[in-house]
């Protein structure tokens, strides 16, 4: 039998730009990949990949070579496989922590009524790894990644079929509540009807969060009573 619990809060962070600074992104080990598995040179930063998931962006970059569908399902894990490699061998930039407030807000929501949970558009095994390095790892064991799927809504969607087989719980509505940096991070909740909470942390794309619908918008997540507040507020 599944839980629906009506006052329990399933909170989902984006990570690069929201937790912690997208200056250790894998743009250099895309670029990288291209180049290993197909011989060509690309900047991928030439197209729309704010919010995207990885697996959109390489549909994206692939379809812009003019491949078959055939050439793209037979090219991509194997550019999958060679960011994941690269980006495990290479070293954290200097500086390179958590974005203000994100430590303190995630300790807080441990010892609250909630389950946490990653959703972005990076594979697992990067995702994984960039929240070791920030020492934010603790806090996650589960989460929507963006190897399989092309929708940042599709995100959401792996992590209420993992809380259901894992917890045997249920989510819906403002129990559901997403916090992210860029506008395809708050348009991926619309079709769950989730809370979302803007952050402006991700530079190049604070003008596109304040003219987003988002519930709540907030410099950075410093402010760890106000955010909570956010979070459990009906």
């Amino acid at each position: 039998m599944v839980i629906n619990l009506s006052n329990k809060k399933l909170v989902l962070f984006d990570i690069d730009g929201t937790l912690t600074d997208s200056k250790f992104g894998h743009i250099k080990q895309f670029n990288d990949a291209f180049l290993e598995v197909l011989g060509k040179e690309v900047s991928v930063r030439d197209f729309n990949i704010s919010g995207a998931t990885d697996r959109a962006i390489i549909e994206m970059v692939l379809n812009s070579f003019g491949l078959s569908a055939d050439e793209i399902k037979e090219h991509t894990p194997k550019i999958f496989d060679t960011i994941i490699k690269l980006f495990l061998q290479t070293e954290t930039p200097p500086g390179f922590k958590p974005l203000p407030g994100t430590k303190k807000l995630l300790e807080a929501l441990s010892k609250k009524d909630c389950r946490l949970g990653i959703i972005t558009g990076n594979p697992k095994e990067i995702a994984f790894e960039k929240m070791r390095r920030a020492g934010l790892s603790e806090f996650f064991s589960m989460g929507g990644f963006g190897r399989t799927v092309l929708k940042r809504s599709s995100l959401i969607e792996m992590v209420l079929q993992e809380v259901e087989e894992k917890f045997n719980e249920k989510y819906s509505g403002k129990q559901i509540v997403i916090i992210g940096d860029t506008a395809r991070d708050i348009e991926s909740a619309e079709p769950f009807g989730a809370k979302t909470i803007g952050v402006l942390t991700g530079r190049k794309h604070a003008v596109e969060v304040k003219a987003s619908n988002a519930d709540y918008i907030f410099e950075d997540l410093s402010d760890t009573e106000k955010v909570l507040e956010a979070i459990f507020s009906d």
